[in-house]
C-alpha cells in the first residue's frame, strides 16, 4: 500500500522521434538510468490477448497491485512497442465507484 504521494510512469514520449517508446525502451531509461518506478506491470512476455469483449473485462478484473484491498479500476493492455493500446475498465470497480 502506497502511503503519502508517490509518482510512477507508464509512458514515455520522445519527442524528437514525435513517438510513444516501447516497453523496453521505457524500462531501460526510467527504471535503469533514472532509477524510478513504473506503473505496476502485469505483462506476460507471449500472450494472446482474449477473443472476446467479455474476456478481457473479466481480465480486469482483481485486485490493486498497489492495495489489495480494493478492486483495481482496470488494466491497460498495450502491445510491446507501445503502438496499441486501451483500457479495459473492471465493471466490479465501475459497480463499487
Amino acid at each position: 500500500m502506497i502511503k503519502g504521494q508517490t509518482v510512477r510512469f507508464f509512458n514515455v514520449f520522445d519527442i524528437d522521434a514525435g513517438e510513444r517508446l516501447g516497453y523496453d525502451e521505457i524500462n531501460e531509461i526510467i527504471v535503469n538510468k533514472l532509477g524510478l518506478q513504473t506503473v505496476p506491470i502485469l505483462a506476460v512476455p507471449g500472450v494472446k490477448l482474449p477473443e472476446t469483449v467479455d474476456a478481457i473485462l473479466k481480465l480486469a478484473e482483481g485486485k490493486s497491485q498497489l492495495n489489495d484491498k480494493t478492486e483495481r479500476e482496470g488494466i491497460v493492455i498495450r502491445s510491446r512497442d507501445n503502438k496499441i493500446s486501451f483500457k479495459a475498465i473492471s465493471n466490479k470497480f465501475l459497480l463499487k465507484h
